[in-house]
């Protein structure tokens, strides 16, 4: 499912209760490598943090302070988030259907 960067930005920026988190499940279209990956922001202790899991076996896993860390980190062969989403799908949010949390 293909949705707005502001979208996501609001999904994954929106207050949360403590120890609370978003996962998002995606995949870059074409692309071998990045065909299974996840992304989020989880709080704990009343701070939130940003994250990707890009590959199965945990070496391309990163964290970050904040959504625009998040989104303009070149980790995609080179590229930001912001650069690779006009190609990005979202399979799942939080192991639902993608719609019941974007509107």
């Amino acid at each position: 499912m293909k949705i707005s960067f502001d979208a996501l930005k609001k999904l994954l920026t929106a207050p949360m209760p403590d120890n609370c988190c978003q996962e998002i499940l995606f995949e870059l279209e074409n692309s071998e490598k990045y065909n299974h990956c996840w992304m989020g922001a989880i709080n704990k202790n009343g701070s939130t943090k940003y994250w990707f899991g890009l590959t199965k076996n945990g070496n391309e896993a990163y964290d970050y302070t904040n959504f625009d860390q998040m989104t303009s980190t070149p980790i995609f062969n080179g590229k930001t988030l912001k650069e690779v989403w006009e190609c990005t799908d979202i399979i799942s949010v939080n192991g639902c259907d993608p719609e019941i949390f974007i509107q």
